[in-house]
C-alpha cells in the first residue's frame, strides 16, 4: 500500500495492531482504550453488589432517584431504643439495625445487619482498587513493550534525524558545518 495513512478502516473489523503504520502513540491510545473497556466492565461487576445492597436501603423515600443508590441509603447501623425501667429511670438501648433484601416473586426474605453489609461493600471496594491498581502497573509494562515494538516496526523521520549540538555560535554555511562533523568521522 502506498499510501497507508489514506486507507480507511473498518469500525468492528480493526484491531489497533491494524495502526501501527500510523505510530506508535495512536497505537498506544487505541490499546489502552480496548484495555479501559475490560477494566471498567470487570469493576463494574465487582462493584454491582454494593449498587444492589444500597438500592435496598430505606433512607430516602419519595422523588429521590440517585441517592437510593448510594451508600447514604442504607441510613443509621444502629437504632436507639428510650425504654423506662421500673424505678423510672430512661435507659438507651442501642441495637443493630437490619437491612431487608425482599424478594417478593419468591415469598423469601432475607435480612443482613448493616454493620455486616457496610463490611462487604468494604471489601468489594478493596478488591476493586486492587484491581485497578494491578491495571495500572500491567498497562504500564504493556504500553512500554508495545511501544518498543511499534517504533522497530514503523519507519518514521525521526528515524534519520540527527541533532547537532555544541556547534559553534557563528556558523553561517554548509561547508563550515561539514567541517565542524569531519572531527567525528565521516
Amino acid at each position: 500500500e502506498k499510501h497507508p495513512q489514506h486507507r480507511r478502516f473498518d469500525l468492528w473489523d480493526t484491531s489497533p495492531d491494524d495502526l501501527k503504520p500510523l505510530g506508535t502513540g495512536l497505537t498506544l491510545y487505541f490499546h489502552l482504550c480496548k484495555n479501559l473497556v475490560f477494566l471498567f466492565i470487570g469493576l463494574s461487576m465487582v462493584t454491582l453488589p454494593n449498587l444492589y445492597f444500597n438500592l435496598h436501603g430505606d433512607s430516602y423515600n419519595g422523588d429521590a432517584d440517585l441517592e437510593t443508590t448510594t451508600l447514604g441509603n442504607l441510613g443509621e447501623i444502629y437504632e436507639v431504643h428510650n425504654e423506662t425501667q421500673p424505678d423510672g429511670t430512661v435507659t438507651n438501648i442501642t441495637s443493630d439495625s437490619k437491612l431487608s433484601l425482599g424478594a417478593e416473586a419468591r415469598q423469601m426474605d432475607m435480612t443482613l445487619l448493616k454493620k455486616d453489609v457496610l463490611v462487604y461493600e468494604a471489601y468489594l471496594d478493596l478488591l476493586a482498587i486492587s484491581l485497578f491498581t494491578f491495571f495500572l502497573a500491567f498497562i504500564k509494562k504493556q504500553q512500554e513493550k508495545l511501544a518498543v515494538a511499534v517504533d522497530e516496526q514503523t519507519v518514521t523521520i525521526s528515524d534519520y534525524t540527527v541533532e547537532l549540538r555544541g556547534l559553534p555560535r557563528d556558523v553561517e554555511d554548509k561547508e563550515e558545518v561539514a567541517g565542524y562533523m569531519e572531527r567525528f568521522g565521516k
